[in-house]
């Protein structure tokens, strides 16, 4: 019979943690129990690779009929025996890993929400589409690493790239330019957990970077680089699909604090069509993300 309450405060062990596998025990070998795929099954439905140093699962088998027990100490040890298992090998070991992983989980449940569920890397790539620049829709994409959770909050350091092609100068059909950033961002993460495979995170910090204007169509003209310095404020949700992949899409508000502007001169070197950027613009970002 499988037991999966706990009655004890001392079910909640205070003690370092462990990978499943040093917690795992294999007294018989199984054919459908191999060591990886059952160590890899049970970290699936855990969503995580570490648990409590105190937790002790062994895995057996009696008869042909596959067991586990799960110890900690100060609490009734919790077993199992499957008499009855699906006969395809990969459903047999998927049963016995979610029978012991709600087990560990029931023994343990201050290290199943802890903060050592927070992974220590994220890598988050994304396909980016921006607001006018200032009358074309900007596309691009871009790359962040977040690093080492302290707790909630997440150090982010990243770099996007966004161009909008064709954009009109003035009133002249023929005067048209690209305009291109490139920036990288150093960001404060701060996560919000509101389910198992759902999270926000609301993120800030500067931006800085170079925005380039490249003319086309215009004789003798030529592009213009200058520096962009800025600030950003980011909202995302975030999806858990696997244990180490998941979705996320964002929005952010760029904010630059120079002033950007694209013109075209006369014959006589005189400004004659002048065209400002806005100093706030938004981005709405997708894509995949990897956690280690």
């Amino acid at each position: 019979m499988l037991g999966l309450s706990c009655h004890s405060a001392t079910c909640l062990a205070e003690g370092d943690e462990q990978s499943v596998d040093e917690a795992l025990t294999l007294a018989t070998i199984h054919p459908c129990l191999p060591r990886a795929e059952l160590v890899e099954d049970i970290e699936d439905f855990l969503e995580r690779d570490r648990i409590d140093a105190e937790v002790r699962i062994k895995v057996g088998e009696d008869d042909g009929a596959p067991w586990f027990s799960i110890t900690v100490p100060g609490a009734p040890a919790t077993s199992r025996i499957f008499d009855d298992l699906p006969r395809e090998c990969v459903e047999a070991r998927r049963v016995v890993a979610l029978s012991i992983a709600l087990a560990v989980d029931a023994l343990a449940p201050a290290r199943a929400h802890g903060t050592s569920s927070w992974p220590s890397a994220e890598i988050l790539a994304y396909g980016t589409l921006g607001s006018s620049f200032p009358d074309k829709v900007a596309l691009g994409g871009g790359l962040s690493a977040r690093f080492a959770h302290l707790g909630p909050f997440v150090p982010s350091l990243g770099g996007f790239a966004v161009t909008a092609a064709g954009q009109h100068l003035g009133s002249a059909p023929s005067l048209r330019y690209d305009a291109t950033l490139v920036a990288g961002r150093l960001e404060g993460c701060g996560m919000i957990p509101v389910g198992d495979r759902v999270a926000l995170a609301l993120c800030a910090g500067p931006v800085a970077g170079a925005f380039t204007t490249s003319p086309s169509g215009v004789p003798d003209a030529h592009s213009v680089t200058t520096l962009w310095l800025g600030a950003v404020a980011a909202f995302e949700l975030h999806v858990t699909l696997a244990r180490s992949l998941f979705v996320h899409l964002g929005v952010d508000g760029l904010l630059s604090l120079r002033r950007n502007v694209v013109q075209a001169q006369n014959r006589e070197g005189d400004p004659a069509v002048l065209q400002e950027f806005p100093r706030v613009q938004a981005l709405v970002r997708a894509g995949p993300g990897f956690s280690f």
